[in-house]
């Protein structure tokens, strides 16, 4: 990439990009988070750097930024909600840490029980011990590694816009190749209407939109009561929502199987196998590496589960999980229902051509 773009460019934004990252992250978590978001974030931003995507996330947090300030609603699609240098920097809006409660005074905070799957799950209020300020809770528990590792080099983000806003957009990329680039790069598809700017697939499927959508708050409780999964059972809260929403989105995920556990095992719909990163972290536990874990994740969905037969899968407690993943074909990312869900909840549930 570094062949077609402005050298200039590369230079001026790669340095404030930085800086935004560190104001950013001062903003969410304050001047001295976790050492485990640290890490983790510094993990991440290495692997971009070294993997040479760096100038490919500077322009799509450009073009984010575009659309907010023009307040055009999207939503992108795939794994790339796991990235927490995405959510950081607002790209993304589903929070991939693990569940937590979080000050907005004074920045303090703490990580949740490992009973709660997501920090929306919490129905109580909690209260900060050093100010008393009501704490926040966050968190749905993705791994960076499910975008950037799953993908591989063949990542291209994919962002759904409303279909009337194909004409601005258009003139957006225009105008910014022109800026940044040495040749014209913008190729316009006949597959939603859509525009493909290097790496960065912009499909126009948002059929409606809430004109409030950026001042819509996020609503956990209204949606629990009114988000439509078909004939699946009523979650119980956002987790069940959301793992709801993989079940009837993957393919061989709600069966018989799992419908019998749900109404006579007491089990919930986030006890399912939902996921790709269900399949992982089932898995990780029973390989010496985590790269191995990864590398069977991605060969899930191609059929090749050469992992059922090793012993310590066999002599696992959840290896009741077999009998339902025997029966999965494919999983979609956790990642992709988490920020489909929040997009349609803002949205006023629905409006969407094609998931």
């Amino acid at each position: 990439m570094k062949e077609i773009v402005n050298k200039l460019f590369l230079e001026e934004k790669t340095d404030n990009f930085k800086k935004e990252i560190s104001d950013s992250l001062f903003n969410k978590y304050g001047l001295f988070p976790q050492n485990h978001i640290t890490f983790l974030l510094e993990e991440e931003l290495e692997f971009v750097d070294k993997n040479n995507r760096i100038e490919e996330v500077i322009i799509l947090y450009d073009f984010i930024k575009w659309l907010k300030k023009e307040e055009i609603p999207y939503w992108l699609r795939g794994a790339a909600g796991s990235s927490l240098l995405f959510y950081i920097l607002g790209i993304t809006r589903g929070n991939p840490l693990p569940a937590h409660s979080f000050c907005p005074k004074c920045k303090s905070m703490d990580w949740l029980d490992h009973d709660y799957y997501s920090g929306f799950d919490v129905k109580e209020d909690l209260r900060c011990k050093k100010d008393g300020y009501l704490l926040l809770t966050d968190g749905h528990n993705i791994p960076w590694e499910s975008f950037w590792s799953y993908e591989g080099n063949e990542i291209v983000f994919t962002i759904d816009l409303p279909i009337d806003s194909y004409q601005k957009i258009k003139g957006f990329w225009e105008s910014y190749q022109a800026e940044i680039l040495k040749e014209d790069i913008l190729v316009i598809r006949k597959e939603f209407k859509g525009l493909r700017f290097l790496n960065i697939d912009c499909i126009f499927t948002i059929e409606k939109v809430n004109q409030d959508f950026y001042k819509t708050n996020l609503d956990i409780v209204e949606a629990i009561k009114n988000f439509d999964l078909g004939d699946l059972p009523k979650p119980h809260n956002f987790s069940d929502l959301l793992h709801g929403l993989g079940l009837k989105f993957s393919t061989g995920a709600w069966t018989d199987k799992t419908k019998f556990m749900i109404e006579n095992l007491g089990m919930n719909l986030s006890d399912m196998v939902a996921f790709r990163e269900d399949v992982f972290f089932f898995i990780s536990g029973k390989f010496a590496y985590m790269e191995d874990a990864w590398l069977e994740t991605r060969n899930f969905n191609k059929g090749k589960k050469s992992w059922r037969d090793i012993g310590e899968i066999n002599l696992a407690v959840d290896k009741w999980k077999l009998a339902i993943i025997e029966d999965i074909l494919y999983l979609f990312p956790k990642a992709h229902c988490m920020e489909y869900l929040i997009f349609s909840i803002k949205n006023k549930y629905g409006g969407i051509k094609d998931v």
